[in-house]
């Protein structure tokens, strides 16, 4: 398939980055090959990926053998074009929303995007803060089916280590106060909470630690901990969501201990 010379040219290339970078690779594509591309082709426009460069990054994720497979074939989409990212980022996070059920395959290559070598990893980073955010932003509009998958993405990206909690702080709570949106809103935090204690166990609290500085959220939080996840948690992980409280009472008693002294 390679000629010695391309392979001498493409073995000091970082894998993920693919063959881009100015080498073209030659190969020879089979009939199925170019079946199954315009399968795909066909399936990101019925997802509604308007631009080639959302059709290009679609066929790159679900063409992809695993999750490294995907890391290594976005890198052939990207190439040395950072200002690209964001919109990886966004197909991502749309084909995770947009699956039957939570598939953890799309949370694998996003964790596996930010751990990229040098800058890359924190531009991946920070666009899927990004994007993840909007959805947040927009959850009350969504089918209650993707809002519970919604909050299962976010919680792995919480227990990763890619977002923290904070970003529950741009749910919009006055938008969803209309029609069913406050339900849905319900839905996503419950859904989240439960997912981080099955996935966390007893140190989920300390995730709720970084809360602090926001009053508004640490007070809404312990308010739908007490009302809408202790009922639904077993007898024996009742501990859990009490501890999840008491992090978020003492979040609100360190604020008015900094309050008394005035700065």
């Amino acid at each position: 398939m390679f000629d010695p010379e391309q392979v001498d040219r493409l073995k000091d290339i970082p894998w993920w980055r693919g063959a881009s970078g100015g080498i073209r690779v030659t190969a020879t594509t089979s009939k199925a090959e170019d079946s199954e591309h315009a399968r795909l082709l066909k399936l990101a426009a019925k997802m509604k990926m308007n631009t080639d460069l959302r059709k290009s990054i679609f066929i790159a994720l679900m063409g992809a053998e695993d999750y490294k497979h995907a890391v290594f074939r976005l890198g052939q989409v990207i190439g040395s074009r950072p200002k690209l990212v964001p919109q990886v980022a966004v197909v991502l996070l749309h084909c995770a929303i947009h699956e039957n059920s939570f598939n953890r395959y799309y949370c694998r290559v996003g964790k596996a995007l930010t751990e990229l070598p040098g800058t890359w990893g924190s531009r991946y980073s920070h666009a899927l803060r990004n994007a993840l955010t909007k959805l947040l932003q927009q959850c009350h509009t969504y089918p209650v089916k993707r809002v519970g998958i919604l909050a299962k993405i976010a919680a792995f990206m919480i227990v990763e280590g890619v977002v923290d909690l904070t970003i529950l702080r741009f749910l919009d709570f006055a938008s969803a106060e209309t029609g069913d949106g406050r339900v849905k809103l319900d839905v996503l935090i419950r859904e989240l909470i439960i997912e981080l204690i099955d996935r966390k166990g007893d140190e989920t609290a300390k995730l709720f630690e970084c809360v602090g500085k926001y009053s508004d959220l640490h007070d809404g939080l312990e308010m739908m901990v007490e009302s809408l996840v202790l009922p639904k948690l077993p007898t024996e992980e009742q501990s859990r969501g009490k501890a999840i409280i008491a992090v978020l009472k003492e979040c609100k008693v360190d604020e008015e201990d900094g309050d008394e002294f005035g700065f």
